[in-house]
């Protein structure tokens, strides 16, 4: 059984550092640009998204931990969304390699729809890029739907009931 505790200080600062470079290859990768066309574009909406770290309003970050209070991923969201009202809008989830592959993505998805009702919300919706096959796939499997689909990636919501 996994749990989300809210990301701390320490984590967070390797996070971020991390997050943001791979990112940025992301997007180097879906839209065919430079890496440094690429970290202009990361620091700019991480800079927008995340003005005061972890104290930045509408913004939860989280480490996923399992039974063991191994830290085994992590979750940011936001309870504010470009794509629909009453919605989360899931920024990051990320299980760490050495966990892959045991259900931990499917489980920290059902975490993230327990935290929807919380904010008494009936929707997440969630950016993919095109060439993340594995990630497309679990939200396919798991109720997510595409909702639109641009060069680059697609964003996929789930209405809860």
């Amino acid at each position: 059984m996994l749990e989300l505790k809210p990301m701390n200080q320490d984590i967070y600062n390797h996070y971020i550092t991390y997050s943001k470079n791979n990112y940025a290859q992301e997007i180097t990768k879906a839209r065919g640009i430079s890496i440094e066309e690429a970290m202009q574009i990361t620091n700019k909406e991480y800079d927008t998204l995340l003005p005061d770290g972890l104290q930045s309003k509408n913004q939860y970050l989280y480490t996923i931990e399992n039974n063991e209070n191994e830290n085994i991923g992590i979750m940011w969201f936001s309870s504010q969304s470009n794509h629909g009202d009453n919605e989360l809008f899931l920024c990051d989830v990320e299980v760490n390699k050495e966990y892959r592959g045991k259900g931990y993505g499917r489980e920290s998805m059902d975490l993230l729809e327990s935290k929807v009702k919380e904010f008494n919300m009936h929707t997440i919706s969630l950016h993919v890029f095109l060439h993340n096959k594995i990630a497309y796939s679990l939200y396919n499997k798991i109720g997510y739907k595409e909702v639109k689909r641009g060069k680059a990636g697609v964003i996929m919501k789930k209405t809860l009931n």
